[in-house]
């Protein structure tokens, strides 16, 4: 339970404080001129819904990630998701950072993103989908070297009851025991 608060808490901590952040940052643009904050500012004016969906999906996936195994199923998914809404939202940053500087990378990314974030969709989901895989083998491999260990302390446990058992027959059954008799 423990996980999930904390997973839920520090989505909605982490939103609310770039919510104060971009509030301020709105108050200042009446009292700042400079072109490149008013930019900016506009910017994730602009993204604001990007940025909120992108955290919620983050959040749900490490909320069901933090869950066992057929109950984390979806996060692989959601995890698969909030990378392609990073990407996009990381090539929006150089596509403003293009305005300034001499480079063009969304130039060159923007005609292969329809099938760049299907393919980034599918590989986040596979590696997701391969790391429960992993952990319900090593899961498994644990279990069954507790039941073996389990095995071997019970073999144990029934070895000294059994020579506990043959010595105390063989005190019984010895020669030498008689009960004296007067």
């Amino acid at each position: 339970m423990k996980k999930y608060n904390q997973a839920i808490i520090s989505g909605v901590v982490s939103l609310v404080i770039f919510a104060i952040v971009l509030i301020l940052c709105n108050i200042l643009l009446n009292y700042v001129d400079d072109q490149i904050f008013h930019r900016v500012v506009l910017f994730f004016n602009a993204n604001i819904i990007l940025i909120i969906l992108m955290s919620a999906t983050f959040a749900i996936a490490e909320i069901f990630s933090n869950t066992n195994f057929p109950i984390n199923l979806p996060a692989p998914l959601f995890y698969a998701g909030s990378s392609v809404l990073l990407v996009k939202f990381i090539l929006k940053i150089f596509g403003l950072l293009e305005l300034y500087f001499s480079f063009s990378i969304v130039s060159v990314f923007e005609p292969l993103t329809k099938t760049i974030y299907p393919i980034l969709f599918m590989v986040v989901a596979l590696l997701g989908y391969f790391s429960i895989l992993l952990d319900l083998l090593k899961t498994k491999v644990g279990h069954n070297k507790e039941e073996k260990e389990d095995n071997k302390e019970h073999d144990k446990i029934e070895e000294v009851k059994k020579e506990t058992k043959d010595k105390k027959e063989e005190i019984v059954n010895e020669d030498d025991y008689k009960p004296k008799v007067e």
